[in-house]
Parts: C-alpha cells; sequence; structure tokens
C-alpha cells in the first residue's frame, strides 16, 4: 500500500476506503496518512466513526491527522477541539500538532489556555498557534513573553511563523 499511494492512480481512493477496516494497523495507517495527503469530505463520517473505534496508537495519530485535513467541516472541528482536551498526552499532543499543521483557527480558543500553562503540551501548544496565526493566536502568543528555556525560544519561533517582521529580531534572540 505504501508503493501504490506513491504512484496513485485512479482505483487508490477505492483502494483506500477498502483497507480502512483492514486488521493489519500499518495497513490503516498508510491509509488514513494517504486520506490526510487526499482530502475528500466524503470520507467525514467514515473518519469521525472511526475516532471512536480506533484503538492501535499511532493509527490514531494518522486518523487525527486525516481529520484535520477535512476542517472546514462543523462536526470535524466540534470532534477535534473536544480532543484537544481529552485523553493521553500523546494524543492531545498529536491533535494539537494537527490542528496547527491544517491552519486550523477555529481550534485556536481550545489551544491557547495549553499554551499558557507549563507541562508537555506548552511547547506544542505555542508551535501550533504560530502556524495557525491571527490576532487570537497574536494575542495569546504575546502573553508568553516571560516564558522561560526551551518556551521561551518556541515562543520566538512561533511568532516568526506567524509575523515575518518580528522573523528578524527572534532569529537574532534565537542566535544569542
Amino acid at each position: 500500500l505504501v508503493v501504490l499511494t506513491s504512484f496513485g492512480g485512479p482505483a487508490l481512493p477505492a483502494v483506500v476506503q477498502d483497507v480502512l477496516r483492514d486488521p493489519n494497523d500499518r495497513v490503516r495507517e498508510t491509509a488514513y496518512k494517504w486520506l490526510e495527503d487526499h482530502p475528500d469530505p466524503r470520507n467525514v463520517q467514515t473518519l469521525l466513526d472511526a475516532l471512536q473505534t480506533e484503538q492501535a496508537e499511532f493509527v490514531r495519530l494518522a486518523l487525527i491527522g486525516a481529520l484535520a485535513a477535512l476542517g472546514a467541516d462543523p462536526q470535524v472541528q466540534r470532534a477535534l477541539t473536544s480532543q484537544v482536551g481529552q485523553g493521553l498526552d500523546l494524543f492531545r499532543s498529536a491533535v494539537v500538532d494537527a490542528l496547527g499543521r491544517h491552519r486550523a483557527a477555529y481550534a485556536t480558543a481550545a489551544i491557547a489556555p495549553i499554551a499558557q500553562e507549563d507541562g508537555p503540551l506548552q511547547t506544542d501548544a505555542i508551535l501550533a498557534l504560530g502556524r495557525i496565526g491571527g490576532a487570537t493566536a497574536r494575542a495569546t502568543l504575546s502573553t508568553l513573553g516571560s516564558a522561560r528555556g526551551e518556551a521561551a525560544e518556541v515562543v520566538r519561533a512561533a511568532q516568526c511563523l506567524d509575523d515575518e517582521a518580528t522573523c528578524a529580531a527572534n532569529i537574532r534572540a534565537l542566535e544569542a
């Protein structure tokens, strides 16, 4: 399936749909990764249903990415923003990362509190806010000026992602 998804072809979407229920978790992971790169709104309900049943950890991470690629759908938005605050940090981190990678402005309010708390998810949330950008993310990042250590460096990098005008000063600070 890995080779097949790299070559593509007109039959591939049907093949991917067929293997979403495959007992082999590596096959399902590959299918979800392909769906993230090739989002199709017709898959929303299938992916939301899988979110309720998928147990394999790394497969679930790929599933979250596939859902985030369909973030224009209100059902997906509700499902993913609820996942930001639920479950193990590994899954929460994957949700925050996927929302950031897909510039999910709808999730800024759910991610902002995590960015303001010291903890294992803080840097993931800060980086996601930088990727998402916008006034709300920028305001949250500006409140993190007193962050220390790695979090302070990630805040500078996130501000650079959000606003290129601040990059030169942030790069100088990171180099120092």
